[in-house]
């Protein structure tokens, strides 16, 4: 439930899009001490950057690092690099000016006025979490329109995985990719219903979460004291307390704790000098069926296949003999062992 509970104010945050369309600004100072009014920071600071420290994540960096025009449309580089010296992913996306301020500029009034929306998209998203229950024809219409909408304000999303591996995604090619397997779930998980059809469900009333704001407290970052709101949200008995504040850049999120433990906490945080953290120059373009097949030897503790020059093949070893695998038609249906006798041949040419 912990975990639920932090998920959802994250989402919260990231999920409230409307609003500001001011040009990428150089701010000197941005005081900490008092909380910012609404309207009062420009939603874009070339350079501006936080860093927080995340339980299970390690250490995440988040960084508005550049400009530039992408077949017309002025665009923002924001990087999120996680982990340390030893071990950094770097993730670099390249999303629309007027979407990215508008989204900002949304943060920035609902920090000034916290709230749970009690209608529209994330309302629906949060019921539909809630309540587990299907989502209807026209709800999955507006998901799957709000994923084709994804392409409109994320022009590029490339990765490095280490100092000498990075990759650009396909990001037509990954989105239709989403909708086909979202697609073959809802048809799973109608065909599970149509199942168990004849059995009787459990009636339960679902409680919705519940936001209050609890005051103005100072919090400790480093050797700065930062002014936030207290902020909590309750769900079935447990609570969440976040401190935010619009001058943390991007989410406002200064920390939250859970349980007596403090699951995230900015560590430092700037107004200016970020840069790019991304070192390879050589970076390729990645399909998604690709990305799936990296993602797969990753789970299978190999290296990082070879997609154009992208790291070395992983050794398999002497692949295992399919005809040693006929037990397995007692679990599976034909047309499944088909499909796993054609993957382990692709992986056996890939030797």
């Amino acid at each position: 439930m912990k975990k639920t509970l932090i998920a959802l104010a994250l989402l919260l945050a990231l999920g409230l899009l409307a609003g500001c369309d001011e040009e990428a600004a150089v701010v000197e100072d941005i005081p900490t001490d008092v909380i910012p009014e609404a309207g009062s920071i420009p939603a874009a600071i070339i350079g501006q950057w936080v860093e927080y420290d995340i339980e299970d994540a390690g250490i995440v960096k988040l960084a508005l690092v550049g400009k530039e025009e992408y077949e017309g449309t002025p665009c923002y580089w924001l990087e999120v690099v996680v982990g340390d010296e030893e071990e950094t992913m770097i993730v670099r996306v390249l999303i629309d000016v007027e979407a990215y301020e508008e989204a900002m500029g949304e943060i920035q009034n609902w920090l000034a006025d916290p709230e749970l929306p009690e209608e529209g998209m994330f309302a629906d998203m949060m019921d539909q979490q809630m309540s587990g229950a299907m989502p209807t024809e026209d709800e999955l219409d507006e998901i799957y329109s709000s994923m084709d909408d994804i392409l409109d304000v994320v022009k590029r999303l490339v990765i490095q995985i280490d100092s000498e591996t990075a990759f650009e995604l396909d990001l037509p090619d990954l989105v239709d990719m989403m909708i086909e397997q979202m697609e073959s779930g809802m048809e799973m998980m109608a065909e599970l219903d149509d199942m168990y059809d004849d059995y009787e469900e459990e009636e339960y009333e679902i409680e919705m979460p519940e936001l209050a704001v609890v005051g103005e407290e100072d919090v400790k970052v480093g050797e700065e004291t930062v002014r936030a709101v207290h902020l909590t949200i309750t769900v079935e008995g447990e609570t969440v307390n976040l401190y935010v504040t619009p001058a943390i850049p991007f989410l406002g999120l200064v920390k939250v704790e859970a349980d007596g433990e403090v699951p995230l906490m900015v560590k430092d945080f700037g107004q200016s000098g970020a840069e790019s953290s991304m070192t390879v120059e050589n970076i390729e373009k990645m399909g998604a069926e690709e990305l799936m097949m990296m993602l797969m030897m990753g789970g299978m503790g190999g290296d990082m296949p070879d997609y154009g020059g992208m790291g070395e093949m992983p050794d398999f070893g002497d692949m295992p003999d399919m005809s040693g695998m006929e037990g397995m038609s007692e679990y599976m249906s034909a047309e499944e062992m088909e499909e796993l006798e054609e993957m382990m041949k692709m992986l056996e040419g890939m030797q």
